[in-house]
């Protein structure tokens, strides 16, 4: 009886094991390429147990089978049984090889930085016309002169980029982030890059103040929000990115607020806004003592606001006067509207979907702003007022999209189909009929994605997300194709005036 019970106890044993390899095996074939082979995260987040822990399996499960709307994971129902779906799953609250930890000494070390020479002629026919480009198919940052559309730099960049590159208050720098936590700042002037640092494990984007005086980095592992200095990127605070009850959140956006000189923080695990402005005499005390945490960690409450929300918010748009922000919600019927002076949650405007407000635009038409968002659930474009709080109209769509872009000086909305047999395609809209004017296909069978307008709006620049992609360069007006810039599959591209200057036409 002993032996059968040895026999069957090493059985269950054995099975286990294999189940342990085979849903590795399925993690490495499937997820590695997005989230690490280690599970520390790339272009995707850290799947470690902590990033985990609020997702029930069943929640798990489903995103795994179905996909995740308002992100860019796919669903892999068609790849993977239930069975193995369940067994990733249970694989992946197994604890890591390595933890992710990212100490405030880790941070320090990290750091580098060079001269910057203040005696250069900027290369560009308008240095206040310039594009810098995610090239996610080579690694680097690419500079684009948007009187030429010529490629003046290419430099090698950290893994993983994220978008929502942002630049210094005199358009010469450009602020990187990468998903491995990596900060980094170019000089678009000379094609050097001027300074990087480590802030985390994982990152989920950065903020750089209006004055250029600071960088602050939200993360996800560890969950943290990191004060850098705008020159040399070295380090100024840390602050431990806690809840109302104490407990630890990670970030999910952050953004700068030019007028009222703060920071807003969105977290991703409770349903709160953080609003941070700079410490009296707006400097940020700066870190000597690399084993000081705890002072290092401080920061003084009359600096720091907090404002509850009914919900948590999984997307966010700003008002142009900075005062207010819709807040979407998966699984929700419509935008929540909240007052950042007040706190006060005004009444829900009703709308279907799950609108992608982060990348949606403003735009003028008779007299008014209006704004403009893809919907990640539905084929639509939502149009509405932001000052009424009301829909205008829904642009139904080819399929479903992720960016809508406009500029003051240009007559359409233009959005992408990011998903989908029409990937292809990119809509124009008549921002005064607010109906398609026309589809246009840059290449055909191959994603297109992100517009970025010129300085002037005379040019619209659309990505070929592939990895013999390039930058297809539009008349605005006419829509005739002027040119082609060959990269490797090209994201994000960014105008260094739009951005600065405030286009209510770009994301910020």
């Amino acid at each position: 009886m002993m032996r059968l019970l040895l026999v069957l106890i090493l059985v269950l044993l054995c099975g286990a094991h294999i189940a342990r390899a085979d849903a590795s095996g399925v993690y490495q074939t499937n997820c590695a390429s997005c989230h690490g082979a280690g599970r520390e995260g790339g272009s995707g987040p850290p799947l470690d147990p902590g990033s985990l822990q609020r997702l029930s399996d069943a929640e798990l499960s489903r995103i795994v089978h179905d996909g995740r709307t308002a992100t860019q994971m796919p669903a892999f129902a068609s790849q993977l049984s239930d069975p193995a779906i369940a067994g990733l799953v249970q694989w992946l609250r197994t604890p890591l090889a390595e933890e992710l930890s990212w100490a405030l000494t880790d941070i320090v070390a990290s750091h580098t930085a060079t001269p910057v020479s203040p005696d250069v002629t900027a290369p560009y026919a308008d240095p206040w016309n310039v594009f810098a480009v995610v090239e996610k198919g080579a690694q680097r940052i690419v500079t684009i002169d948007g009187e030429r559309l010529e490629v003046v730099w290419r430099m090698p960049s950290a893994p993983a980029v994220h978008g929502g590159i942002k630049f210094s208050p005199d358009g010469r720098f450009a602020f990187v982030a990468s998903r491995k936590g990596w900060v980094e700042k170019f000089d678009l002037w000379t094609g050097v890059r001027t300074a990087r640092i480590r802030v985390a494990r994982a990152t989920r984007n950065i903020a750089v103040a209006s004055d250029g005086r600071t960088v602050v980095a939200g993360n996800l592992v560890p969950p943290t929000l990191v004060f850098l200095d705008g020159d040399d990127l070295s380090l100024k605070q840390v602050l431990d990115v806690r809840t109302a009850q104490g407990r630890s959140s990670r970030i999910s956006a952050v953004y700068d607020l030019p007028k009222t000189r703060q920071f807003l923080a969105l977290l991703k695990d409770a349903p709160e806004l953080l609003l941070i402005g700079e410490p009296k005499g707006h400097r940020w005390k700066m870190i000597r003592d690399a084993g000081s945490e705890e002072f290092a960690r401080s920061v003084p409450a009359s600096v720091l606001r907090r404002l509850a929300l009914p919900r948590p918010f999984n997307d966010l748009l700003i008002t142009p006067d900075e005062r207010r922000v819709f807040g979407a919600t998966r699984g929700a019927s419509g935008l929540l509207l909240v007052d950042l002076d007040s706190g006060a949650v005004g009444t829900e405007m009703p709308l279907s979907g799950l609108p992608h407000l982060a990348a949606g635009a403003y735009f003028e038409r008779d007299g008014r702003v209006l704004a403009a968002a893809p919907d990640l659930e539905h084929p639509m474009v939502h149009i509405f007022d932001p000052v009424a709080a009301s829909i205008v109209t829904d642009v139904a769509m080819p399929g479903r999209g992720f960016f809508v872009r406009a500029h003051e000086q240009a007559p359409d909305l233009w959005a992408d189909v990011f998903w989908g047999d029409a990937r292809d395609q990119m809509v124009v809209i008549d921002r005064q009929s607010l109906k398609i004017r026309k589809i246009l296909v840059p290449r055909a069978g191959a994603t297109s994605s992100h517009v970025e307008f010129d300085r002037h709006g005379r040019y619209a620049l659309v990505s070929i997300w592939e990895d013999d992609g390039a930058i297809v360069v539009y008349d605005a007006r006419t829509l005739a194709e002027v040119r082609r810039i060959p990269l490797r599959k090209p994201v994000g591209k960014y105008n260094n005036w739009n951005k600065v200057k405030g286009s209510i036409g770009t994301s910020h």
